[in-house]
């Protein structure tokens, strides 16, 4: 019923502009999933939470817990590999520790508490509208129109990461700042811009990747500004938290061991292609000496692949190929990258529609892959491992998948372009 219903509005809207077919598909899929998760709560839809919210915000109430004495870095709550972030992080969850006595709780406490409720509201409403007016920026101060506030408000990237309380959607605003804002003609919004840039680093690290855009458009003057700036909020923090210096060596220490402790063989909603390979050789009862092979060989794969992603992204001409290449080595390629990275992925969908106005077979194709990224609508299935099942929905790794196919898609198209270009300069 659903494939016909989809093929009937593809045959309907075929000759319509790409933005069209996209809205109407996405609202046909956010329809399905509100109907059947207020059919049935408790059902597969509520898997677009994490672990159905079985530690509801949890990354909120956990660094709260984490803070709550100005000490993260040596709590031992939670295991050290949980304290990888850079100070500020935790000085921003600290201002939400003064609304209660979160040293004294655990995390179902945490969670029910006034002070906590109170907290996340806050948190969130806060995060969203960051979220949403960068995204009003990045489209040139037009009116951010109800279709796609909905469209994003209700993709299982945007639901998965207001439900975790993370800083992700502050730093994916912070990014978004900067993509709209570091060509500017406007002095006061290029500096802006780098600010955000800085503060999306310090806040994740993992978008310093976009300090490529700089270095492509040969902007050495912000980049030396970006590199001291960022230095300087990195490091000065750590004294305002107790051991002060002492707190560098141990930041090191934890970030090494959050690494391990994500590794490809761990269950959750997640980016990157070892883990994918993993997942599908657990569902073929393959053994665990070629599972480790697998996972090896696909992550020096995957690292050569960036590689020559990098090589292409200093070629490529048109901006949202170029953004998107810099994004999804970003939610690629890191262990931890779980389902709400997808954030990031954000404004190379919006960037998309500004650069396509005229439909093709090949830009109708990327609007399917960005549906089946966005897609909040749960599909079950289980998967076993270790004596242990597990009930999970497809939706993560459809996501993982469409990124990879975009990626690739997005690697061909740039290598025929400079073949083509190549011939026709070799004809003349």
């Amino acid at each position: 019923m659903l494939t016909n219903l989809i093929l009937k509005t593809i045959i309907r809207i075929k000759k319509s502009k790409l933005d069209d077919f996209f809205n109407i598909l996405m609202f046909i899929l956010i329809g399905l999933f509100l109907i059947a998760f207020f059919n049935n709560p408790e059902g597969p839809q509520k898997n677009i939470f994490f672990y159905k919210c079985k530690n509801l915000f949890g990354d909120f109430f956990l660094n709260l817990i984490y803070t709550s004495e100005k000490n993260p870095y040596f709590s031992t709550i939670g295991g050290f590999g949980e304290k990888a972030y850079l100070p500020l992080s935790y000085l921003i969850y600290y201002f939400f520790v003064k609304f209660d006595n979160f040293y004294e709780m655990d995390l179902a406490q945490a969670t029910k508490s006034d002070g906590g409720i109170l907290g996340i509201v806050i948190f969130s409403i806060i995060s969203i509208i960051l979220l949403f007016h960068s995204i009003s920026k990045l489209n040139k101060n037009k009116e951010f129109n109800i279709i796609q506030t909905v469209i994003i408000l209700f993709s299982s990237v945007t639901l998965f990461s207001i439900e975790r309380g993370n800083l992700i959607i502050i730093t994916s605003a912070f990014v978004i700042y900067f993509l709209a804002y570091y060509e500017s003609n406007s002095k006061n919004e290029r500096f802006f811009s780098l600010i955000t840039l800085c503060a999306a680093v310090v806040l994740k690290g993992y978008p310093v990747i976009f300090g490529m855009l700089l270095l492509k458009k040969s902007h050495y003057r912000s980049i030396f500004f970006c590199i001291f700036f960022t230095l300087i909020i990195s490091i000065i923090p750590f004294f305002f938290l107790k051991n002060g210096i002492n707190n560098i060596p141990k930041f090191f220490l934890n970030f090494f061991a959050n690494g391990d402790q994500y590794n490809y063989k761990y269950f959750f909603p997640r980016f990157g292609l070892p883990h994918l390979v993993f997942c599908i050789s657990k569902f073929l009862r393959l053994n665990n000496d070629t599972i480790d092979f697998l996972i090896q060989f696909s992550t020096y794969l995957m690292f050569s692949i960036a590689a020559f992603t990098l090589y292409i992204f200093f070629k490529e001409k048109d901006e949202w190929k170029s953004i998107a290449f810099l994004t999804i080595i970003l939610i690629q390629i890191p262990k931890n990258s779980a389902l709400y990275t997808g954030l990031y992925f954000l404004p190379v969908i919006i960037l998309f529609f500004k650069s396509n106005k005229h439909p093709s077979k090949l830009n109708f194709v990327y609007v399917l892959l960005f549906i089946l990224f966005l897609n909040p609508f749960q599909i079950p299935f289980q998967i076993s491992t270790n004596n242990n099942n597990y009930q999970l929905t497809i939706n993560s790794f459809v996501s993982n998948i469409s990124i990879l196919i975009l990626w690739a898609s997005l690697l061909i198209t740039s290598i025929n372009k400079k073949n083509e270009k190549l011939s026709n300069h070799t004809n003349i």
